[in-house]
């Protein structure tokens, strides 16, 4: 609909504006706008009304405080006092959810959701409030219901309008304060989902963040009933809802029910306990929903908040082998010799793979390249076409989209073929690795994201069937759970360098984070070392089942190649980065509360890492043995052993210094420790490499 608006430009900063194109919904406070760049819209809000500029501050202020997370709205920008046809507006420009909210879905569209979709839904808005209740001051939604989940464009549901917003708690409700309580609740938060301690402020209750969880409640309800749980205030007061006797919906899902809705809301979960409910109870429907959720979504994305707790003995028979001792060296010495000695079944690309693949070469580079590097043998996959594809990337970083499009293709004609979906992943980690920032950066529907959640999905449903096939012979329990967790190490990574492309590129160089000003160095926050560490465990884990069983042996040790330069440039980083944060503690003037706080962190960070760099160096040590690494043996690292040691020996919580903490004096490229230096961007290579062929 157009509106006096329509034409108008936003400028969020000097680098980023956005035109108004069609009002296209509006709320108590504000008004949304489309815009001509399809990723966003605005979001108008009246700054002379009071009410209207106290729900922006609210938005504000989420946005800046809460982590990005992909089941949340995404705001990149903010501006205040613009002046538009002599009205003061502050603007939002948010992601854009173009498929419509929840409840768009149930009224207008008469969506009956199947229960694993109900679970999925569910899930997702949870871990959103994850996200919020899991600060050190947790902020209450508050306003948490249908109108405010949005299906976004990339297939998850997001969580969005934060204008009523709360980090306070109340403790004691008074006479003195009871009429304000009573206004705030009246002003930011809607009847039918409130919490028994909203509805009635003479019980005494507390009202904290666990209001949310009682419309979490009301929210499942109406997502299996298509109406509110409570018809009156006496209603939620008493806790009075009713459960139909038969149903479609199975005794699990019901009995969220009275695990949720407690009129005492301490004894309701938190969502650290309902996420743990998921994944005990539920953890098969979650991953099951794939079959169906077409209705909702054809372009859906992998969830990375579902995840499989790598465990090799689910794959291989051979459960009983010790990593570190001479019995798993052993088992490698068998497993090498049995392929050494056995029939291979030759797998032989089709013949007119074979002449495609020379005709691309000949007359387009990136698909000959492309073609080579994932063709359908059980050869390692070629790397030398895989290097000058990241080459490209480099120099041409417009040929990425088509790079990712022609994959997208090849491996969509055989995407349950175990040799093709082993070297896809592994041609995308070595993109990943070696590429600039920009091979993350692409997001249409031919993406790497969609790629890896296409090939991730179609294997969980393999895996859990226990399907096989007559026609890939290479598939078997073992090549099944190894593409199922290589596809969940790789998102992984996806998901960790998108959310820190201003710091460190896919070889965790800190060429972004030195290009940046001063005032904004970032790489030495707790939460940085701490997602690192995070995926150094996922690493050392997926690593532990590989070379387990002889079944394409040589596409394995490719993958082990590919993870040992891994987690040698991330351990590389790690050990920089945890001795710059050691550093910098003896800089900071520090009271006692946070000091506590403090040297129990990096207690946590040289815990996890020592545990973390053992496995690593166990692994590496165990490929060199191996022949199929002869050529590479000497350019393999051995972990220097002190490195754990050095770092602990460095001192934090000195007496307050005056002088500034500067952060390149123990964060820079010409810093060694035991051995180990930042690593160097593979952008310089990469401009010394030629490709014409």
């Amino acid at each position: 609909m157009k509106s006096k608006l329509s034409g108008c430009v936003i400028d969020f900063n000097p680098s980023f504006s956005l035109k108004l194109k069609d009002e296209i919904g509006s709320g108590s406070f504000s008004t949304i706008y489309s815009t001509y760049d399809p990723r966003y819209v605005v979001k108008m809000i009246n700054a002379s009304d009071p009410k209207s500029l106290a729900s922006y501050k609210n938005e504000k202020f989420a946005f800046s405080t809460i982590p990005r997370h992909k089941n949340i709205v995404f705001c990149p920008a903010y501006s205040e006092g613009t002046s538009l046809k002599g009205i003061n507006y502050c603007c939002l420009a948010l992601e854009n959810c173009s498929k419509g909210s929840l409840i768009h879905m149930i009224v207008d569209q008469k969506i009956v959701f199947q229960e694993h979709q109900i679970f999925r839904i569910l899930f997702e808005v949870i871990c959103a409030l994850h996200q919020m209740h899991s600060l050190s001051r947790p902020i209450a939604h508050r306003d948490l219901k249908g109108e405010n989940i949005l299906l976004g464009n990339d297939g998850y549901f997001k969580l969005t309008d934060f204008g009523s917003i709360s980090i306070h708690k109340i403790q004691k409700i008074t006479s003195e304060n009871r009429d304000d309580i009573q206004e705030d609740i009246d002003k930011n938060t809607t009847p039918t989902i409130r919490a028994p301690e909203q509805c009635d402020l003479y019980s005494g209750g507390l009202i904290t963040e666990k209001v949310d969880i009682w419309a979490i409640g009301c929210l499942l309800y109406i997502l299996c009933f298509h109406k509110q749980p409570f018809e009156s205030r006496l209603a939620t007061v008493n806790c009075s809802y009713f459960l139909p006797d038969k149903c479609q919906y199975s005794q699990t899902l019901l009995s969220l029910f009275p695990f949720i809705f407690k009129v005492d809301p301490r004894e309701r979960p938190s969502t650290i306990e309902l996420l743990s409910f998921f994944e005990e109870n539920t953890k098969r429907s979650l991953t099951n929903f794939v079959s169906s959720i077409e209705t909702l979504n054809e372009n859906e994305n992998y969830d990375r908040n579902q995840t499989y707790e790598i465990n090799p003995s689910r794959y291989n028979q051979s459960n009983n082998q010790s990593f570190g001792n001479n019995s798993r060296h052993a088992h490698y010495d068998s497993v090498r010799s049995q392929y050494a000695t056995a029939d291979e079944r030759r797998v032989r690309e089709p013949i007119i793979d074979v002449i495609h693949k020379h005709i691309a070469k000949l007359t387009t580079k990136t698909e000959g390249w492309m073609l080579s590097s994932i063709e359908e043998t059980e050869k390692p996959p070629n790397q030398i076409y895989a290097h000058y594809l990241v080459v490209k990337a480099w120099k041409k970083p417009q040929k990425i989209q088509k790079f990712y499009s022609l994959l997208y293709k090849k491996y969509m004609k055989n995407p349950e073929n175990t040799i093709i979906s082993l070297k896809t992943l592994i041609t995308l980690h070595t993109y990943f690795r070696k590429g600039p920032i920009d091979v993350y950066l692409v997001r249409d529907s031919h993406s790497a994201r969609s790629i890896l959640f296409s090939l991730n999905q179609t294997w969980k449903i393999i895996f859990d069937r226990n399907t096989f096939s007559a026609r890939d012979m290479a598939r078997n329990t073992y090549t099944t759970g190894l593409i199922l967790e290589y596809s969940e190490i790789m998102l992984r990574k996806y998901d960790l360098h998108l959310k820190y492309q201003r710091t460190f590129q896919g070889n965790y160089s800190l060429e972004p984070f030195f290009l940046m000003p001063v005032e904004e160095n970032s790489p030495i926050l707790a939460s940085v070392i701490e997602d690192l560490l995070k995926f150094l465990y996922h690493l050392t884990n997926f690593h532990s089942m590989l070379l387990l069983e002889n079944h394409l042996w040589k596409i394995q040790c490719s993958i082990a190649s590919s993870i040992l330069d891994e987690e040698y440039c991330l351990i590389s980083v790690l050990t920089h980065l945890i001795a710059t944060f050691k550093h910098a503690t003896n800089f900071v003037g520090l009271n006692e509360n946070n000091r506590a706080g403090i040297e129990e962190t990096v207690r946590k960070f040289e815990e996890r890492f020592s545990h973390e760099y053992e496995k690593a160096s166990i692994f590496f040590e165990t490929c060199k043995e191996l022949d199929e690494f002869h050529q590479q043996r000497r350019i393999i690292p051995s972990l220097h052993p002190d490195v754990v040691q050095d770092i602990k020996r460095i001192p934090i919580l000195l007496s307050k210094r005056r002088e500034d903490f500067q952060i390149t004096r123990f964060l820079n490229p010409k810093r060694v420790i035991c051995n180990l230096s930042l690593p160097i961007s593979y952008n310089e290579t990469a401009q010394n490499i030629s490709y014409s062929m």
